[in-house]
């Protein structure tokens, strides 16, 4: 949760005020990352996963708020997530996006100490395509030497493929960028900060940040610990956590 809590934190504030790179020898096929837990997380028939999205969003809370420009949603399977996901992407479904930003964690790949962007192709969902913005991911790449290019990182990780979903019926046109952050270092993590609010300064962008944020407290904490966190972003301090200690550089 840490990675994902340094990097929003910094997100916010940005947007209030040697890896890698892309292999040329890559072919297409290898640009196209098929969904790994249709039928587990989330049906695998487009006809359902596309009816179960559309109850969670006429279930889900009302819009509060104008113009966001980042979402925090679980990416647990949809039988205990997805009302909740739904909650979320409501809030910014009556606006237009250029762009997707996906900020999944890492499950999968130990000692990922960097950030892996997904640089061109599609991530396929039951329900249709959705299509990166090679160009940014390009742009990304050269603003930020720790942001890499392995596409094992996210083979098999869970955390951004279950947005895939909720994005693409929602917005169908607008292209999604995939990254996946490692190891929580809020220095790694300003720089990258940086890096996205100079890259994607002029386009019309949404952070979605993928974080269950804590697993299995019992309710009561559950609730004070999420409301500390989410205060603290909204503080807009990414140097400070959510019991208001300072946070080093390393």
């Amino acid at each position: 949760m840490k990675r994902i809590f340094y990097c929003l934190a910094f997100l916010f504030t940005i947007n209030s005020c040697k890896a890698e790179k892309i292999n040329p020898n890559k072919t297409d096929a290898d640009s196209i990352r098929q969904p790994f837990f249709a039928g587990q997380f989330y049906p695998a028939d487009s006809t359902k996963l596309a009816n179960q999205i559309k109850v969670f969003i006429e279930n889900a809370k009302p819009s509060k708020v104008d113009n966001a420009i980042a979402i925090i949603v679980p990416h647990a399977g949809y039988i205990y997530s997805g009302q909740i996901d739904a909650d979320a992407y409501n809030q910014v479904k009556q606006n237009k996006y250029d762009l997707n930003v996906v900020l999944g964690t890492n499950h999968t790949t130990a000692g990922l100490s960097g950030i892996s962007v997904f640089p061109k192709g599609a991530f396929v969902a039951p329900i249709g395509a959705a299509e990166i913005d090679n160009k940014a991911a390009e742009e990304l790449l050269k603003e930020d030497d720790e942001v890499t290019t392995n596409l094992a990182v996210h083979a098999k990780e869970h955390s951004i493929e279950v947005q895939i979903p909720f994005i693409k019926y929602l917005f169908p046109h607008a292209k999604i960028l995939p990254i996946i952050v490692g190891e929580p270092d809020i220095g790694m993590c300003t720089r990258f900060g940086k890096a996205l609010a100079s890259v994607f300064k002029d386009k019309k962008t949404l952070i979605v940040a993928s974080s269950d944020l804590s697993h299995y407290p019992s309710f009561n904490d559950a609730i004070e610990v999420d409301n500390k966190t989410l205060k603290t972003i909204a503080g807009l301090n990414p140097k400070r956590d959510y019991f208001g200690n300072a946070k080093s550089d390393g």
